[in-house]
């Protein structure tokens, strides 16, 4: 019954695989529980997603296309300019706010620059390092510019109409 439940959701394999894992889970702790004999999700293979390619890499044209339809200040475009300007995965830069930019004195110039620093959340977790690690990068024109935009009282640049 596991696998036919799975399979009712084949056109999204990531889902399918989702139930197996919750029913593999709730079945381990009634079996931990002596409430089953057996778990019934055990043996059950995960459904293939994807292509094995992953997401789709954009070209310049379907940027350029995005920015005509998005307006500046709009989430969605500081979303696309914190993503390309960036390189966040998208759990950090959900959390991505203002303090998270600071001011570095460059040591060659002695001019002062902006500078973005981030814990990212996958980091936090790692089994091979003790202490997260720490990503800086040069806050770029472009998306300082944009950011610009983003309304003043909140943690984040992007959020939601309900705040």
């Amino acid at each position: 019954h596991v696998k036919e439940l799975r399979d009712t959701r084949s056109d999204a394999p990531g889902a399918a695989n989702n139930i197996t894992k919750a029913i593999s889970a709730m079945f381990a702790w009634a079996k931990d529980a002596e409430l089953v004999e057996i778990n019934p999700a055990n043996g059950i293979k995960r459904l293939t997603s994807g292509n094995g390619e992953g997401f789709h890499t954009w070209e310049v044209s379907e940027i350029v296309q995005y920015e005509k339809r998005h307006a500046r200040g709009t989430m969605a475009r500081m979303a696309l300019a914190i993503f390309m300007f960036t390189g966040l995965r998208l759990s950090d830069a959900a959390i991505f706010g203002r303090q998270h930019i600071t001011q570095v004195r460059n040591k060659d110039t002695g001019t002062w620059e902006k500078w973005i620093r981030i814990k990212p959340g996958k980091t936090d977790k790692s089994k091979v390092r003790k202490e997260a690690i720490v990503v800086e990068l040069p806050l770029l024109p472009e998306l300082e510019d944009e950011l610009s935009f983003a309304p003043a009282g909140n943690l984040t640049f992007l959020v939601t109409e309900y705040g």
